[in-house]
């Protein structure tokens, strides 16, 4: 067969070689393009969850840093607790130990009279995260002095007493560390501060935004998932998408350096 024998009416046609070769590199051509398009989806979802979290962080960072600048000075007669660091959350298991709580005495927003503020890590079993929650009680300052065992127990223990909101959707690893007039971070103890005050408090947490929040559903997850960074479904749906915050804030009333 010759070129001539190819030709009909004047007009010449492809052979069956080129037709593969046409439809193969369409085929690439689209495999590509559907990549690419999905990348720069990929990458678009992270940005935007990414965005998220630091925008939900930096909110919890604000108000965190609100109520710890507005601690009360010490009581020189020692009749109050100014600030208390806690272990963990009454509620929480071996798998929580990263997850801590504190409260302090502070002013009370508009009204500006003494009140307890504390803040904890809560696990939610319906959405498979942890929660940070901001809880009000005035009369907090009673409830520790005259309660009994832990005193996570004592101050977050009593729902009805207490004026509890979430600050962010998902947070964990929260963690409090005071810190000496040398710049020092000190270890973390369970302890209740009355007049000898850190220079300041060191808080640190993981957020994830709301987007990325609302994608866990339905995934296995639970409190060893978030305990364990080398966990495979906590690198895949979790760590891409999160934030780190950490802020340090000086306390009225602390030692002052020589």
């Amino acid at each position: 067969m010759n070129g001539a024998a190819l030709q009909k009416n004047g007009r010449a046609a492809f052979t069956l070689v080129e037709l593969l070769v046409a439809c193969t590199v369409l085929t690439l051509l689209a495999v590509l393009t559907a990549r690419a398009f999905q990348g720069a989806t990929l990458l678009w979802e992270r940005s935007t969850f990414r965005s998220e979290a630091y925008r939900e962080g930096r909110a919890a960072c604000e108000i965190l840093w609100q109520d710890l600048a507005g601690l009360l000075p010490p009581d020189p007669e020692g009749s109050v607790l100014p600030l208390l660091v806690l272990d963990h959350p009454p509620e929480a298991g071996a798998e929580d130990r990263a997850n801590e709580a504190f409260c302090a005495t502070t002013l009370a927003p508009g009204t500006g009279e003494p009140t307890l503020v504390g803040y904890r890590a809560v696990w939610d079993d319906q959405t498979g995260t942890y929660a940070l929650r901001r809880t009000l009680r005035q009369d907090g300052a009673a409830a520790l002095a005259s309660g009994s065992g832990s005193v996570a127990a004592t101050y977050f223990g009593d729902p009805a007493a207490a004026e509890e909101e979430t600050v962010a959707a998902c947070v964990w690893d929260f963690t409090v560390r005071p810190a000496t007039t040398s710049g020092t971070a000190g270890p973390y103890p369970a302890k209740a501060y009355t007049a000898d005050f850190p220079a300041w408090v060191e808080i640190r947490f993981k957020a994830l935004g709301p987007s990325a929040t609302r994608k866990l559903a339905g995934l296995q997850i639970t409190r060893e998932t978030w305990a364990n960074p080398a966990d495979p479904l906590f690198r895949r749906a979790i760590l891409p998408h999160a934030e780190s915050f950490f802020i340090r804030v000086p306390l009225a009333g602390a030692p002052t350096a020589p």
